[in-house]
């Protein structure tokens, strides 16, 4: 929502807001192909530790960024 809010009030937003979430989206779902892949392999967890941590810190590095930052977009 916090792109949305963003992109809401440009001149394209339909075409913003895709253009703003592509580079946030693309290394969880890097993440997510690696260790979905290894998984239906059937491989070890700890192969797959680094991309879960990886995963974990950048959702809470996004969740507490998006959560600071929210009020002041929405007031601008």
């Amino acid at each position: 929502t916090i792109f949305s809010a963003m992109a809401v009030r440009t001149r394209f937003a339909e075409l913003m807001l895709p253009v703003l979430l592509l580079p946030f989206m693309v290394p969880p779902l890097i993440g997510a192909v690696q260790v979905t892949s290894r998984l239906l392999a059937g491989r070890p967890l700890s192969e797959m530790l680094g991309w879960l941590r990886l995963l974990a810190l950048y959702d809470i590095v996004f969740v507490t960024l998006c959560t600071l930052v929210f009020s002041a977009v929405v007031d601008e």
